[in-house]
């Protein structure tokens, strides 16, 4: 894949989404490649009720118990009441100015709805829930985009791992720099050192995955980069993958040894 290529050139490219990816400053693939989240959101799904935590989105998959009549607030605003099940707790899924979202919800049927829920006493709340979220199967970290229009983290997050798919990252550093490593782990009481190298598109992946399980290991220490540019973003996004993959303990030390 040329880098320098213009973006439609991608599959799924129309003459819309390019429009939308023009506004965003996004005109060649490079562009898409160097156009980097300003935020990272840590998703969580179906966890138990008392980990629950306002500050954080989950995605909790809850069950129709009663559906409320509108009321008017005093302000003037319609507020829309849906009552589910979660894990044997209420909750009150609220909306405003949306009465039509009531029509979406069936008594007895499972809903997953995304949102910050605020535990109240035994019951939880929420206001304005996203629903039929995809459920995450585990815990996820998501990327969020500074955008424009009706540009979405979604399209990006796709056209982006379709790029990456595509570009084969080859390991730079030299065999004497790695030697150099080595030495150091072994003087500082690592008996065993082993160089592997991999040439997967997703590094990350591939060391929580395939390394990692191969050598029966029960944690992985690897480096967070505090770099900005390129660097960052290909670095951040092996220890993201290695976190949200791997099956072992994950300890990630921070540039300067920060955790």
């Amino acid at each position: 894949m040329d880098i320098s290529q213009d973006v439609k050139c991608l599959k799924g490219v129309g003459p819309k989404l390019l429009e939308k990816l023009n506004k965003c400053g996004i005109f060649s693939i490079l562009d898409l490649l160097l156009y980097f989240p300003r935020d990272y959101e840590f998703l969580r799904s179906n966890i138990p009720f008392n980990e629950i935590d306002e500050e954080d989105k989950q995605v909790l998959s809850c069950i129709c118990v009663g559906i409320d009549r509108d009321v008017r607030t005093k302000t003037g605003k319609v507020l829309t009441t849906i009552r589910l099940n979660y894990l044997g707790n209420l909750v009150l899924a609220k909306w405003f100015n949306q009465g039509f979202i009531k029509n979406t919800f069936k008594i007895g049927q499972s809903y997953d709805l995304m949102g910050k829920f605020k535990r109240v006493a035994n019951r939880l709340e929420v206001i304005n829930p996203i629903i039929g979220v995809k459920l995450a199967k585990e815990n996820e970290i998501v990327p969020k985009y500074s955008l424009k229009g009706e540009l979405s983290d979604k399209i990006l997050i796709k056209l982006i791992g379709n790029c990456l798919e595509q570009i084969t990252i080859n390991d730079n550093l030299p065999k004497y720099l790695l030697e150099k490593y080595k030495e150091e782990a072994q003087k500082a009481g690592i008996k065993e050192v082993e160089i592997v190298q991999t040439y997967s598109s997703s590094p990350g992946l591939a060391i929580a995955e395939v390394i990692a399980p191969g050598y029966e290991a029960d944690l992985i220490v690897c480096g967070a980069s505090n770099k900005s540019g390129f660097d960052r973003f290909l670095l951040g996004s092996v220890s993201l993958d290695i976190v949200k993959h791997a099956k072992c303990d994950v300890n990630v030390i921070r540039n300067g040894g920060k955790k």
